[in-house]
C-alpha cells in the first residue's frame, strides 16, 4: 500500500478543525479566586454575600460550557464573558496586591481611610461582575435548580499525611509497558537487529518507521533509544522531536548540543569554548561544528515526526559516514519513509489485533472503579479505538474518570467518532479543579521533560492547587499537586518520561496529540502566549491582535521561546497585567539586560505589578533590576542554573514570595530573606551562610511555613543554633544540610534531626575541614590547628536515631558515622546512599533488613572492608544496587534467595573486586542489567560468558575519575559547594566551584538515577507517547 498514511486518517476519521473546549478552565480559575477572596478577614459582609451569590451562578456556567455538544457554538457570548472574567480576576489581585513601600510615601491619607476606599471600589467592580454573570445566565436561559452548596474536592483523613499513598496508583513497579504485545515486540526486533545492530552497512544508514499518528511510532523508537544494548552500541546519542515549524538550523543545533554534551561528560570534548545560542549561529557554523563532532564516531540520531523530505536531504548529506552509525526518522508520511529507507522497506506500525486491544487497555485502565469484562472490551472499546494504540490508551484513562463519576460510560463510549472526540472527552471529563493545571503544562516546549519538582512548585505560585480534607484537616498544597499530576498520569494525559530511585515520577510531560491541541486552544482563549517570533517578526500576527482587542484581556501565563527585545508591540497583548513568565530561551555565551527591560515594563503602573511566577530557570545571567522588589504578589522565583553572582536586596522583602530556587548560582541570600513569613521552599546554592545569622532569624521564630530546605551549608552549629532550628524548622518535608565534621556537630544534629517528625528526605553531609579550605580559612589554620589535631583523634559522631521519622524514605549520608545499626533507621526507607562513611564493619547485614528498600548507594569509601555478605532473605524489595570506590572490597557474597526483586545492580572503580569474587551472581534471575565502569576488562568478558540472562555494560573508563573526584570537595576551590543530587552519578559524591555549570538537563534536579548518558532512565519511556 502507497498511500500517504495522513491521507487514510483523514479519509477514515473525516476530523474537523478542533473546537474551543477549554473556556470551562477559566471558569474554575475565577471560582476559585472567589474563595479566596470569600475567605479574607477584612472583607465586608455585604461584599461575602455578592460573593456567595456569584459563585453557584458561576458554576451552572462551568456546566454548560462543560457539554461538548454546545462547546464554541456561541462565540460572541463566550468572548463577552471571558472579557468579563479576567477582568473580574484583575479587580480581586489589585486588591489583594499590599502597598509597596515606594507607594506609601506618597500616600497621605488614613491607613483605615485608604482600606474602606479599596473595599468599596472593590464592592462596586464585584457588583458590575455579578450583573454581568447574571446577562451570560439568561443569554443562554441558564437557571439555578436546587444549586449545591459551594464545596471543594476532599482528600480522605487516612491519606492526608502519608507520602506513598498519593502515589500508590502511580509508581514503576506498577508500569507494564505496550512491548509484550506482538505488534510492538516484532517491530522492536525488527528494528534493533536488522536496522541498528545489523553488519550489513559498515558506513552511516538510516531506517524509518512509519505510521498514523497514535501508532506508537514515538514510544517504539523511545524504547529502542534506551535500550541498554543500544547504549552501549552508540556511545553518541541525540534525540529531536520534529515540530511543523523546526528550521533545519534548529534540528541541527540540538543534536550538535546533545552530542557535545555527551562528549564533555565522557571527557572526550576538550574545547571548553561556551556554545552559543542557535539566533548566534550561522547554519554553516552548526553544521561544520556538528560534523567535527561526529567525526569518526559511532552515533544514533533519532528525528521524532519527520515528515519533509526536502529539509531531510539538506540533514542528511552534511553526516560523516562513519562507523556504522545510524538514523531513525519516525514519520506519517509514506513518501517520507521510503525517501529515508530506500534500500528496504519501512517498519511499519498497523493497528492492534483484537487480541492485543484487550491487553493493552488492561494495562493502561489503572485505578479503574468499574467492572469491566473481556466481551465488554471486545463490543465497546476496540470499535471505538479501531485498534489505534493511543485511542486505546485515552479511553482507558477517560473510562477512569467517568467510573469517578455518576456518567454512564457507554453512553459516553457512543460518541466517539474520531481521534479528535476522543481528546475532547479525554479533557471534558477531568476534574473541574485539574483542567487549569493540565493546560498550565502545555506552556512548555513541545515534547520536553518536566520535572515534577518544577511542576508542582509552579502551580502552587500560580494558585491553582485547590482542595481541602475531611473534617478540615491541614493539608500541604504541594499533596493536591501531587494529586492532581497523579490523576493526569492515569488518565494518560501525562505520560511519565523518567522515574525517581523510590518508583515515583521524576519527569513528565503531556502527550503530544494532546499538547498540539489543548495548546492551541489556550493561545487561543488569551489564557497563554507563546512568544517564538522569527528574526524578521517585529510583533504579533492580525489574528493574534484582534483576538486581544477583541477580549481586552491581558496575558496570564507568558513564555519566552525566543528573545524578546522591543515591547513596542506590547500593547495588544497588555503584558502589564501578566501573571506569569517563564523562559526557555538560555540566552547562553550573551549578557543580556533584556529580562531588566521586560520587568521594568512589568512594573510600570502601580496597579500593573501582578506577576505571581517569574521562572528563569536555565537562563543564562538574566539581569534583575531592583524594581523586581515591586512584584509583591511574585510567589515563585526560579533562578536555578542561571549561574547568578548576585540577588536584589528587595527580593527579601516580597511578602508572598513561597518559592525561591537559587542552586547553581553564586548567590549570597540576602539577610531579610530569613525572616519571610511565607517561604515554603529554598533551594540553595551550598555557599557558606553565617550562624550568626541564623541565630539571629531562629530566635525570632523564622520561616514558619517552610517545607524545602536544600543547599545549606554552616560552618558550625552549636547548641544555641540547634535549639532555634528546633524552634523554627520542625515542618521540614525535605532537607539538605552540610557542616564540618566534628564529634560534637554530630551529636548536635542527632538531636536535632528526630524532631523533624515530617521529613520525607534527608541529606546530610559533615566534610573534614582540612578538605573545604578557603583562602581566608588557610589564615586561620595556625590558629586552630590544635583543635583540628584534637578533632581527627576523636571517635566518629554517631548516626541520628531516625525510626520515629515515619514518612523519611530519602535518606543521603555524607562524611564519617559510626557503623549503623538497623533499628537506627526508619522501616519506610525507599533510598539510601552512603558516602565517606568508612565503616569498618560489613553493613550488609543490618542494611538487608529494611523491607522497603528500593535502591542502596555504597559510594565512596562508605565501607573499608574485604567482605560483604548478603543473607538469603535480605533486601526483599531491592531494585537498584551500586558500589562505587569500594577499593578494598574483595569479596561479595550473595546467598541465593537475596534481593528477588534486583534488576541494576552498577560496580565501578572497585579495583580488588573480580568476577569470581561475587558468589551467585548468576541466581538473580531478575538482574536486567550490570553495569561496569573503570573495572578490569576480565570481569566483564567473564560475567558475558556466565550471565545469559541480564545485559552486560562495560562503561569505558572516564579521565575525570582519576583526578579525584569521587571527594565532596576540592582543596582548590574557595567555595564549598554540595551537589550530589546532580553529580555524583557523574562520578562526583559532590562537587565544589565558584564557576558553576550554565545548566543542568531537565529531570536530572532531584535524586540521581544512574550513570549513563542523559536522557536514560532507570525506567525508560512513559506508559506510552503513541504518536
Amino acid at each position: 500500500m502507497e498511500r500517504d498514511i495522513s491521507q487514510k486518517k483523514m479519509e477514515r476519521d473525516k476530523e474537523s478543525e478542533p473546537i474551543n473546549i477549554v473556556a470551562d478552565a477559566v471558569v474554575v480559575i475565577m471560582i476559585e479566586k472567589l474563595r479566596k477572596l470569600k475567605s479574607a478577614k477584612e472583607l465586608c459582609p455585604l461584599l461575602k454575600s455578592q460573593l456567595d451569590d456569584v459563585i453557584p451562578k458561576l458554576k451552572r456556567i462551568y456546566d454548560f460550557l462543560k457539554d461538548e455538544s454546545k462547546k464554541d457554538s456561541h462565540p460572541e457570548w463566550t468572548d463577552r464573558l471571558l472579557r468579563a472574567l479576567y477582568q473580574a480576576e484583575d479587580h480581586i489581585d489589585i486588591f489583594f496586591r499590599p502597598i509597596g513601600k515606594w507607594e506609601q510615601v506618597t500616600i497621605t491619607l488614613v491607613p483605615d481611610v485608604l482600606a474602606t476606599l479599596r473595599k468599596g471600589l472593590l464592592w462596586r467592580r464585584m457588583r458590575l461582575f455579578v450583573r454581568q454573570v447574571d446577562g451570560a445566565l439568561a443569554d443562554q436561559h441558564l437557571y439555578l435548580k436546587g444549586a449545591a452548596p459551594d464545596s471543594r474536592p476532599t482528600i480522605p483523613n487516612e491519606r492526608a499525611h502519608q507520602y506513598y499513598d498519593r502515589w500508590r496508583r502511580v509508581n514503576a513497579d506498577q508500569e507494564n509497558t505496550a512491548e509484550n504485545t506482538s505488534i510492538f515486540r516484532g517491530a522492536l526486533d525488527r528494528v534493533i537487529n536488522d536496522r541498528l545492530l545489523t553488519d550489513a552497512h559498515k558506513g552511516l544508514y538510516c531506517s524509518a518507521v512509519v505510521g498514523e499518528e497514535g501508532s506508537g511510532k514515538t514510544y517504539l523508537a523511545w524504547r529502542i533509544y534506551n535500550r541498554p544494548e543500544i547504549k552501549k552500541h552508540f556511545p553518541c546519542r541525540a534525540w529531536v522531536h520534529v515540530s511543523d515549524d523546526r528550521a533545519l538550523k534548529d534540528i541541527r543545533y540540538l543534536v550538535l548540543k546533545q552530542i557535545s554534551d555527551q562528549l564533555k561528560k565522557n571527557s572526550e570534548y576538550m574545547d571548553n569554548q561556551v556554545l552559543k545560542n542557535r539566533e548566534h549561529m550561522e547554519d554553516k557554523e552548526v553544521t561544520q561544528a556538528l560534523q567535527k563532532e561526529l567525526y569518526d564516531k559511532r552515533y544514533l540520531i533519532v528525528l521524532d515526526d519527520y515528515d519533509d523530505t526536502h529539509s531531510w536531504y539538506q540533514f542528511i548529506r552534511f553526516l560523516p559516514d562513519s562507523k556504522k552509525s545510524r538514523v531513525l526518522v519516525t514519520t506519517r508520511s509514506w513518501q517520507m519513509a521510503s525517501v529515508v529507507d530506500y534500500d528496504y522497506p519501512p517498519i511499519e506500525l498497523n493497528n492492534l489485533e483484537l487480541g492485543d486491544t484487550v491487553q493493552l487497555f488492561k494495562e493502561k485502565a489503572r485505578s479503574l472503579e468499574i467492572n469491566l469484562q473481556d466481551e465488554d472490551i471486545k463490543e465497546k472499546i476496540f470499535p471505538a479505538s479501531g485498534g489505534l494504540p493511543l485511542k486505546i490508551v485515552l479511553l482507558g484513562g477517560l473510562l477512569m474518570n467517568l467510573s469517578r463519576g455518576t456518567k454512564n460510560w457507554h453512553d459516553v463510549i457512543k460518541r466517539v467518532q474520531s481521534l479528535t472526540d476522543i481528546l475532547t472527552l479525554s479533557y471534558n471529563y477531568l476534574p473541574p479543579e485539574e483542567k487549569p493545571c493540565f493546560l498550565y503544562l502545555t506552556l512548555f516546549p513541545k515534547a520536553m521533560p518536566i520535572p515534577v519538582r518544577r511542576i508542582v512548585r509552579l502551580w502552587l505560585g500560580e494558585e491553582l492547587l485547590m482542595g481541602e480534607c475531611d473534617d478540615r484537616l491541614h493539608v500541604n498544597p504541594e499533596v493536591w499537586g501531587e494529586k492532581y499530576l497523579e490523576d493526569l498520569i492515569l488518565s494518560n494525559m501525562v505520560e511519565v518520561v523518567s522515574w525517581n530511585p523510590d518508583g515515583t515520577p521524576r519527569t513528565c510531560r503531556v502527550v503530544t496529540p494532546l499538547y498540539d491541541t489543548f495548546r492551541r486552544q489556550a493561545v487561543d482563549l488569551g489564557l497563554l502566549h507563546i512568544h517564538d517570533q522569527k528574526p524578521k517578526d517585529s510583533g504579533p500576527t492580525q489574528a493574534e491582535s484582534d483576538r486581544f482587542k477583541r477580549r481586552q484581556s491581558s496575558i496570564h501565563w507568558l513564555a519566552e521561546y525566543s528573545n524578546i527585545k522591543s515591547f513596542g508591540w506590547s500593547d495588544p497583548y497588555n503584558v502589564k497585567r501578566m501573571r506569569s513568565f517563564t523562559s526557555f530561551y538560555a540566552r547562553k555565551g550573551i549578557l543580556t539586560s533584556d529580562i531588566d527591560k521586560f520587568l521594568r515594563a512589568v512594573t510600570l503602573h502601580n496597579s500593573h505589578r501582578l506577576l505571581r511566577v517569574l521562572d528563569l530557570e536555565g537562563v543564562y545571567k538574566p539581569y534583575l533590576p531592583g524594581v523586581i522588589g515591586r512584584l509583591v504578589l511574585l510567589k515563585y522565583l526560579g533562578l536555578r542554573s542561571t549561574v547568578l553572582d548576585s540577588l536584589p536586596n528587595s527580593v527579601g522583602d516580597l511578602p508572598q514570595l513561597e518559592t525561591l530556587d537559587i542552586k547553581n548560582t553564586n548567590i549570597v541570600l540576602p539577610v531579610s530573606l530569613w525572616k519571610s513569613k511565607s517561604l515554603r521552599h529554598l533551594y540553595l546554592n551550598g555557599f557558606p551562610v553565617d550562624p550568626s545569622i541564623l541565630k539571629r532569624c531562629t530566635s525570632s521564630g523564622f520561616l514558619p511555613d517552610l517545607r524545602t530546605l536544600t543547599g545549606l551549608y554552616v560552618s558550625s552549629i552549636d547548641d544555641d543554633l540547634v535549639n532555634g532550628l528546633m524552634k523554627s524548622l520542625r515542618g521540614l518535608t525535605k532537607l539538605g544540610i552540610i557542616s564540618q565534621w566534628s564529634y560534637k556537630l554530630g551529636n548536635n544534629i542527632a538531636r536535632w534531626v528526630p524532631m523533624l517528625t515530617n521529613l520525607q528526605s534527608l541529606k546530610l553531609g559533615m566534610i573534614e575541614k582540612d578538605k573545604e579550605k578557603t583562602k581566608t580559612e588557610k589564615e586561620k589554620d595556625k590558629e586552630s590547628k590544635t583543635k583540628t589535631e584534637k578533632e581527627k583523634g576523636s571517635p566518629p559522631p554517631s548516626l541520628p536515631s531516625l525510626p520515629e521519622l515515619r514518612s523519611l524514605f530519602d535518606l543521603y549520608l555524607l562524611g564519617r558515622l559510626q557503623n549503623v545499626e538497623a533499628n537506627q533507621l526508619p522501616s519506610c526507607l525507599k533510598v539510601l546512599t552512603l558516602s565517606k562513611s568508612e565503616f569498618s564493619d560489613d553493613p550488609m547485614h543490618n542494611l538487608g533488613q529494611l523491607q522497603q528498600l528500593r535502591t542502596l548507594r555504597l559510594l565512596s569509601n562508605s565501607y573499608t572492608g574485604e567482605k560483604m555478605s548478603c543473607s538469603k532473605d535480605a533486601f526483599p524489595s531491592l531494585r537498584v544496587l551500586k558500589l562505587w570506590n569500594l577499593t578494598k572490597l574483595k569479596k561479595l557474597i550473595l546467598e541465593q534467595g537475596c534481593m528477588p526483586k534486583l534488576k541494576e545492580l552498577e560496580i565501578r572503580k572497585c579495583p580488588e573486586l573480580r568476577f569470581e569474587g561475587i558468589d551467585s551472581l548468576e541466581h538473580l534471575e531478575s538482574l536486567k542489567e550490570l553495569i561496569l565502569t573503570k573495572m578490569h576488562h576480565e570481569f566483564f568478558t567473564d560475567s558475558e560468558k556466565i550471565l545469559k540472562h541480564c545485559q552486560v555494560i562495560e562503561v569505558e573508563p572516564e579521565e575525570h575519575h582519576d583526578k579525584g573526584k569521587d571527594a565532596l570537595v576540592s582543596t582548590k576551590q574557595p567555595v564549598v559547594e554540595w551537589q550530589p543530587e546532580e553529580h555524583h552519578d557523574k562520578g562526583k559524591d559532590a562537587s565544589v566551584s565558584t564557576k558553576q555549570p550554565m545548566a543542568e538537563e531537565d529531570g536530572q534536579d532531584e535524586e540521581p538515577i544512574n550513570a549513563r548518558a542523559v536522557p536514560s532512565e532507570d525506567h525508560p519511556s512513559a506508559p506510552f507517547p503513541f504518536v
